[in-house]
């Protein structure tokens, strides 16, 4: 007797990735910023910039200098360093100390009221591709051209345990909420996540062909943002979800990106523009002629109120978020450098 084998069956599909979620369209439809205030000051072209963490205070660096501006009155107190670059700078959540990438392998910690440092941290390389302060301040991390990371005691300038990094450029990096678990994106298209305790890699997301030459995360993490030449796309860490791709228009260039954890998506572009959109709709929001030449740097402020923009036009631009009421009129956010509105008490029963 003949027996009749049937032939396995096909393996299943492989799972489709979760949706980016779209339910929260339209939240940002009516959000859109205006000019504050235009700070200057500089010699030279502005490619870095870092608010603290109240959105009071915001520090902009070019090659040998940075100012720390205070954003309500426009004062500054300028650091200067001898032999040091301040192409990439972090500030401390508490505005009172300035991170930059110093000769001989180090990174110093300035502080900027006294102008002076306060300590010198040993690190990967002669060069440093970013700068990075956990939100109480307690940790400094710094991500190398090679893919190098190192994170540090703040106060002491101790480096705790190597944490394993990239094959290819660190291009971000970015703390949890508790300053806990410190997140990075490497050149070679890698989400890798560490615990700060431990050191240990906790989690590597492989990001594939979404991957690109600049990187952004949203200050708790939950959103990183991928960009090249044109297009952006966002990823949702948690999820492993993708937004639809933004487009800037034809001929334009991104040359720095930020994004906010409402979604917001801001961009600046090598013309000088700003470009604002939703994430989640993939509505382009607004579009903001920011200065006459290339945008060098750009950063959000953590609660989204404030964006500043630096340029080779040596100027460092503040923007105030505004939204539309149901008039239609702008309504702007409290101003940069005055803490928001107390909510109204509730009533005594």
């Amino acid at each position: 007797m003949k027996v009749v084998t049937e032939p396995p069956p096909p393996p299943p599909p492989p799972p489709e990735p979760p949706a980016f979620i779209v339910g929260r369209s339209g939240t940002l439809t009516n959000v859109s910023f205006a000019l504050y205030r235009t700070f200057e000051g500089h010699k030279e072209a502005v490619t870095a910039l870092a608010f603290s963490a109240d959105g009071f205070s915001i520090a902009s660096g070019e090659e040998k200098s940075a100012n720390v501006w205070d954003i309500a009155t426009g004062r500054f107190k300028p650091v200067l360093g001898e032999n040091c670059t301040f192409s990439r700078i972090a500030l401390s959540p508490d505005g009172k100390f300035l991170a930059s990438p110093a000769p001989n392998l180090s990174v110093k910690i300035w502080e900027v009221t006294w102008r002076r440092v306060k300590s010198s941290l040993l690190t990967h390389s002669n060069e440093v591709a970013g700068l990075i302060f956990s939100p109480d301040g307690n940790v400094l991390a710094s991500g190398g051209p090679a893919g190098q990371l190192s994170a540090y005691d703040a106060a002491t300038g101790r480096p705790r345990k190597a944490l394993q990094g990239h094959y290819d450029a660190v291009l971000a990096m970015g703390f949890s909420d508790d300053g806990s678990r410190l997140l990075t994106v490497g050149r070679e298209g890698t989400l890798k996540q560490f615990d700060l305790q431990t050191s240990a890699r906790t989690s590597e997301i492989n990001l594939g062909t979404n991957s690109a030459r600049l990187s952004a995360f949203a200050p708790d993490c939950s959103l990183l943002a991928c960009g090249e030449g044109r297009k952006i796309k966002v990823f949702e860490v948690v999820r492993g979800a993708w937004s639809p791709a933004l487009l800037a228009p034809e001929g334009t260039t991104i040359s720095h990106l930020a994004v906010g954890t409402d979604g917001l998506v801001a961009a600046g572009t090598t013309n000088g523009k700003v470009l604002l959109w939703e994430a989640y709709s993939g509505k382009l929001i607004q579009s903001l002629d920011a200065h006459a030449t290339d945008i060098r740097a750009l950063t959000l402020a953590a609660d989204g109120r404030v964006l500043a923009t630096g340029s080779s036009d040596k100027l460092v631009k503040v923007w105030q978020r505004r939204t539309a009421n149901a008039a239609g009129a702008a309504v702007p956010a409290p101003a940069p450098g005055v803490a928001p509105a107390a909510p109204p008490a509730a009533p005594v029963k």
